[in-house]
């Protein structure tokens, strides 16, 4: 396990590049919701 979380510490991410996770955005906002108001 230790070497597992000293790669993942080390290594860098295995996509760099914003433009693969902005095609993503649309999908994911479907589920989201707003917590502001329930915070008081």
């Amino acid at each position: 396990m230790a070497d597992l979380i000293e790669q993942m510490t080390t290594s860098p991410p295995a996509i760099m590049d914003t433009a693969v996770y902005q095609q993503w955005c649309p999908k994911l906002a479907r589920f989201s919701f707003y917590t502001r108001n329930l915070t008081g």
